[in-house]
């Protein structure tokens, strides 16, 4: 896929947290069943661990995708530790003012969005989602897209750096995963392997679908 490349050298060479990587997996390599199924394959041992991972880091990001699919918490329950701050992508303000990751003891969630500028079709609809955002507490950063509309992870990484962010985890989805992995900035991966064959959807096989 072209849609989902930023520039690499840009993204890797600026000043950037460091990265962890972290999804769970069947023993065939797929994290669903089907795009935008949500499906549980870790079990407490694992739960724990990402809990703990988690609290090692200062932000917990993911797409929009896994949080309309999951409405994941984000947080750090099952182990002591402290909250990561959520960060989401989300260029269109979709995020729902009422998703649980509101309640994160992280703070706030760090809205990325490349919203509409005034005059353009979808305008009003954007600000009215920004503004009910806001009043939920978000804050909302404005990215510039890249050539091909996903939005540009060398300034995701620096807007999060600039924010005192120095270890940021990324936990999905498959489209978020596969962008930091094609751009090479990845500096840690951690998989959670339950042992289950799926014949689902496996994004990181040379021949898996497009997401």
């Amino acid at each position: 896929m072209s849609h989902d490349r930023p520039n690499r050298n840009e993204a890797r060479d600026a000043p950037r947290p460091e990265i962890t990587l972290a999804w769970a997996q069947s023993l065939d390599g797929c994290i669903a069943r089907s795009r935008g199924e949500r499906l549980v394959l870790s079990g407490g041992e694992s739960k724990r661990m990402t809990h703990a991972l988690r609290s090692a880091h200062d932000a917990i990001l993911v797409g929009i995708g896994t949080v309309l699919a999951d409405d994941p918490r984000l947080d750090v329950r099952l182990t002591p530790g402290k909250s990561p701050r959520p960060v989401v992508l989300d260029p269109d303000l979709r995020l729902p003012p009422n998703a649980r990751l509101f309640g994160s003891g992280g703070g706030a969630p760090w809205v990325m969005a490349a919203p509409k500028a005034p005059g353009e079709n979808g305008w009003e609809d954007c600000h009215r989602r920004r503004e009910e955002l806001q009043r939920a507490g978000a804050e909302i950063i404005e990215i510039r897209r890249d050539p091909a509309g996903f939005l540009d992870l060398a300034q995701v990484l620096a807007a999060l750096h600039m924010r005192g962010s120095r270890a940021l985890m990324v936990e999905g989805g498959a489209k978020i995963l596969l962008s930091f992995i094609r751009a090479r900035l990845a500096d840690r991966i951690n998989i959670t392997v339950a042992p289950v064959i799926l014949g689902g959807l496996n994004p990181f096989s040379r021949d898996g679908p497009e997401v």
